[in-house]
């Protein structure tokens, strides 16, 4: 026994019940699981009321404050609405007919009648005043005014320190008196108002009289009562049955009115809920109803404090210090002030202050509710109880259960990774540790198999391969410049065959680097024609002007620097057939010319007054989709169903994966011919990695990727890390590769192929006949280009460089006068390495 088995020898002798793995699983489970579920409990339970009490008063705080500034904005609203009804009519003239007529329409616009409406003369007796009685105004006698209590005379003064614009408040008045009125009627008025008052000056500025409007004190209740309702515009939850009212207070602490049932809109003013709970005096002169609570209740008079000063808040604790159950507050009463502005942009002045009682229950009620949480909770920690016996039933038994899976899945996953699972006993980690010491000898050995097989297929993916064997039959024979096999080959080389054994015009399409102008040549070379000219014209190589002119050629002295006649494609191809490369970069301007000669098969060169006559087949060529060059109006449809009369379309190389073998080495060894190396060859690893690619520049670039693996690769066979594709974020040596094409030195028998490869790339005369000496020099410039080509004109030699600049063989150096053309390395390629 060594020292570390000391522990758990003593563990096992003396405390056989606190170690884990000597305890029955009933055991264990209720000495993990009941405190755990007494603890949940407890702590659940406890931060569940606190929190819930605490964002209950909170939010009821902030309901009643929302509530409170509503309403204060709805009192404020009511006043102002009434200044400016006294306003709008301050200008008219104060007849009976028209005073009448305008309290008639706005008791009819607004949600409750003004009691009083009236005109006081300041300078005569002509007075004219209204009451509105049941819904109807009835104009007071003359002698009958003085006779109105408190009588509407003792506001004059205060409207004759107003300016023009400014009406001010009057204090809370109660009316009661008895009027005979002219249809001899007798009318008890009573009623509680606020009177506002304004004068009316004449032209000299002088105030000559004074209007009286009155708004009812009941109809401001009723607003109290509105939002005090369930049909409140801030009602948004059902509320409990505790009580709950709003009222009214003045700037000097007496309660004038509080709210009442919503439907009680003609019922006395009040003031018995408000005044519960308070001693203090009630009545006052003029209001009976009127109550002020005595001084000592300190957070009522904070609270008119507060509203004097204009602001709002709330009293959360009343004077009483009552106090709910579990020591929250059992009332809220928010506040705010009420203000009136004596003009509509004038300063406001707080005129009175609205409160808004709540004496809810819903804490206690939530207390309450704590027990059916406390038995939600209850339930939840049953439930987690099932799922903590289950877990653990798993978890006793999971060793076993891993250990066999692991095993298990060594052989559905072939993988031969050590099991890493963790220690639980003795007996599966004992178990664990020989699985892994056998995987260890069984990885090793595979190991050991691999690295043989990997170096076997290294070797065998850097032998030279093959070239697919030639399917015999077909149509290969009749177009060997036709590379490739398969379905796709086949059908092509099928159309090629029926467009060359008929003279009607041929639309070639297909994407850039298909081989479009290889077609054209085919089509040439077994058609009737195939002894007369091929002439290859490269629309996105020429402007506009340019373009016309090489077509349909032009007359000496047709324009400045036609200093010779220039016969033009038509006239060239006459009796053979003219190929026009990436047709659909036409101008409008010259679809519309190609196509009157197409159709007329006549043309006229610029600069003379006849047409001439000429016998050419047109092979045109595209590599967009012509259609929707037509739909975007950059193509005419007539021109497209006139060349269109033949459609050949070229696949893309992606598509004919079969071909790229037959390419490879057919490229290969054109390669090897014009750069002095015969006898290269492609490794089965390179044949496999252009296999894999998807080739976006299709054959053209499959070529010069064969080209430059040529010219780089110093082994006669070349690997697949010689090959540079796009994919590979590779770069083109130039430098590199043009010092290997200068090194060569082609023989006689090259010297065709060169030719060849002159052909290919579709340089006129005047360009095969240049690029050669180009290469030896160097460089050109323009000058010594119109030199070299017998002094051509400024302007086609400025197309003939920018069309090599286009085709990669020169390379623009320098601008202005200093304007350099040097040769690229496909240029010095193509000219054979002169």
């Amino acid at each position: 026994m060594t020292w570390i088995d000391i522990p758990s020898r003593i563990q096992a002798r003396f405390l056989p019940f606190y170690a884990p793995n000597k305890l029955r699983v009933r055991t264990k489970l209720l000495a993990v699981l009941i405190p755990s579920m007494v603890a949940i409990l407890l702590v659940t339970g406890y931060v569940t009321y606190i929190f819930s009490q605490q964002f209950l008063q909170e939010a009821l705080e902030r309901s009643g404050i929302v509530q409170t500034l509503a309403l204060s904005q709805a009192l404020e609203d009511a006043l102002a609405r009434g200044r400016r009804d006294l306003l709008f009519f301050v200008g008219e003239k104060p007849t009976a007919e028209a005073m009448a007529g305008y309290l008639a329409r706005i008791n009819a616009l607004r949600p409750f009648s003004y009691r009083e409406f009236g005109y006081l003369d300041l300078e005569g007796h002509e007075h004219v005043y209204y009451v509105t009685l049941r819904g109807k105004a009835f104009r007071v006698p003359d002698a009958a005014i003085p006779d109105i209590r408190p009588s509407p005379f003792r506001l004059v003064e205060e409207a004759r320190g107003l300016g023009p614009g400014q009406v001010v408040l009057g204090p809370l008045a109660q009316l009661d008196y008895h009027l005979t009125l002219g249809t001899g009627e007798d009318v008890a008025m009573g009623d509680e108002v606020y009177r506002l008052v304004t004068p009316r000056a004449d032209a000299a500025g002088r105030i000559v009289g004074v209007y009286i409007l009155s708004l009812g004190a009941r109809d401001l209740r009723n607003i109290l009562s509105l939002y005090n309702s369930i049909h409140s515009p801030l009602h948004g939850f059902e509320r409990s049955l505790e009580v709950r009212y709003s009222f009214l207070f003045d700037t000097e602490g007496w309660v004038l009115f509080q709210s009442a049932e919503v439907g009680d809109t003609d019922l006395e003013l009040t003031t018995y809920l408000a005044r519960a709970g308070y001693s203090g005096t009630l009545g006052r002169r003029g209001m009976d109803s009127a109550f002020r609570p005595e001084s000592h209740y300190k957070h009522y008079w904070r609270m008119i404090g507060d509203v004097r000063e204009g602001k709002s808040g709330i009293i959360d604790q009343a004077d009483d210090d009552q106090l709910d159950v579990g020591g929250f507050r059992a009332s809220y009463m928010p506040y705010a002030p009420v203000r009136f502005s004596s003009s509509e942009n004038g300063p406001s002045k707080v005129v009175a202050g609205v409160a808004y009682m709540d004496k809810t229950r819903m804490t206690l009620r939530a207390g309450y509710k704590q027990v059916d949480v406390v038995f939600i909770i209850t339930l939840s920690a049953i439930i987690l109880v099932t799922g903590l016996i289950t877990l653990l039933a798993r978890a006793i038994t999971r060793p076993i259960i891993d250990l066999s899976r692991s095993v298990s899945s060594i052989e559905s996953t072939n993988g031969l990774s050590p099991l890493n699972l963790p220690d639980h006993d003795h007996e599966t980690t004992l178990l664990k540790n020989a699985i892994n010491a056998m995987i260890a000898a069984l990885r090793r050995q595979w190991d050991e198999i691999k690295s043989r097989d990997r170096k076997i297929e290294q070797v065998r993916m850097r032998e030279a391969a093959s070239p697919d064997p030639a399917v015999p039959g077909g149509t290969a024979g009749l177009f060997p410049e036709i590379k490739g096999v398969g379905p796709l080959l086949e059908r092509l080389r099928a159309e090629v065959a029926k467009a060359a054994h008929v003279d009607a015009d041929v639309l070639v399409t297909g994407e850039t680097g298909t081989g479009k102008q290889l077609v054209a040549e085919a089509i040439h070379r077994s058609s009737r024609r195939a002894a007369k000219p091929f002439i290859s014209i490269n629309c996105g190589a020429l402007d506009e002007n340019l373009l016309l002119d090489t077509l349909f050629g032009h007359v000496k002295g047709a324009f400045t620097e036609a200093r010779s006649e220039r016969k033009g494609a038509f006239l060239e191809a006459d009796g053979g057939i003219l190929f026009l490369d990436e047709v659909q970069s036409a101008t409008p301007k010259v679809q519309q010319a190609l196509l009157r000669a197409i159709a007329m098969r006549r043309v006229r060169p610029l600069g003379s007054d006849k047409e001439l006559s000429v016998d050419v087949r047109l092979i045109a060529a595209s590599n967009v989709d012509l259609r929707e060059a037509i739909a975007a109006g950059a193509f005419r449809e007539d021109f497209y169903f006139r060349l269109k009369v033949i459609a050949v379309s070229t696949p893309p190389l992606r598509q004919h994966k079969m071909s790229i073998s037959a390419l490879a080495h057919h490229f290969l060894k054109q390669a090897g011919d014009t750069t002095a190396r015969r006898g290269l060859g492609l490794s089965r690893g390179a044949l496999a990695k252009l296999t894999a690619y998807d080739w976006p520049g299709n054959i053209r670039e499959l070529k010069h990727c064969i080209l430059r693996a040529a010219v780089m690769s110093e082994h006669s066979v070349i690997q697949d890390t010689d090959i540079v594709l796009e994919a590979d974020g590779g770069t083109f040596d130039a430098a590199a590769a043009e010092q290997a094409a200068e090194a060569v030195v082609a023989p006689p028998e090259s010297f065709a192929a060169v030719s060849m490869s002159l052909e290919q790339v579709a340089l006129n005369t005047r360009q095969r006949a240049a690029l050669p000496t180009i290469v030896r020099e160097g460089s050109v410039t323009r000058g010594r280009y119109e030199a070299l080509c017998g002094g051509i004109p400024q302007r086609t030699a400025v197309h003939d460089l920018r069309d090599m600049v286009d085709k990669g063989l020169l390379a623009r150096r320098g601008s202005g006068p200093a304007t350099r053309y040097e040769p690229t390395p496909a240029g010095v390629l193509a000219a054979g390495g002169e």
